[in-house]
């Protein structure tokens, strides 16, 4: 199963074969606590002067802010086609949320958080940015990820239990980052090589 380890315990827990309570796989799914986040893909009328891959913001005083302003990825810059080039148009992804203040800011109105952006942006991107926003997408995403901890870390024996042909898969087993994903991939292989 390649999906949210939450959505993994539903179907685990639904499948008549599976679904028993005695597969220690469903109660360590359960226990795995998720991280909310938001996804904002804001449109300026022009690029920055400060240009690059992206930025990520430290939320532990004294070198950062517990603002829940997790980090900007500079779309038009990484991203060959993700606007027309003849444009103008500059396109970032802001990620808001995480362990701090990720509940709160669920409940936060569109506007309220895309003002705590332009704030940001203003101090650490570009004073005109409240000018130049052209547009905003927004998702919301209350279980976006694993919270990783020793507790999760715990659970990895149970998870990583293949029964009756049925496999886990998915950032909840300790992987996140590309490199840490593809050599989870290819471990996944040949355990599937084995059943």
């Amino acid at each position: 199963l390649a999906t949210s380890a939450w959505a993994a315990a539903d179907v685990l827990r639904s499948s008549a074969e599976h679904g028993s309570k005695a597969d220690l796989r469903i109660a360590a799914l359960e226990k795995i606590q998720s991280i909310p986040l938001i996804s904002v893909t804001a449109f300026f009328r022009s690029p920055p002067k400060k240009r690059g891959f992206g930025t990520l913001f430290a939320q532990n005083p004294p070198v950062g802010q517990q603002d829940g302003i997790l980090g900007c990825l500079q779309n038009s810059e990484i991203f060959e086609s993700r606007v027309k080039v003849d444009s103008g148009i500059h396109s970032e992804t802001w990620i808001l949320g995480g362990n701090y203040r990720g509940k709160e800011f669920l409940d936060l109105s569109n506007e309220a958080i895309i003002e705590m952006i332009l704030s940001k942006r203003v101090k650490m991107i570009d004073p005109a940015s409240r000018e130049k926003l052209v547009d905003s997408q927004m998702i919301r995403w209350p279980r976006a990820i694993p919270l990783y901890s020793p507790e999760l870390e715990e659970l990895q024996p149970a998870l990583k239990v293949d029964r009756a042909g049925v496999v886990l898969f998915g950032n909840y087993l300790g992987d996140l980052g590309l490199a840490s994903i593809l050599e989870a991939t290819r471990e996944l292989k040949s355990r599937l090589e084995k059943l």
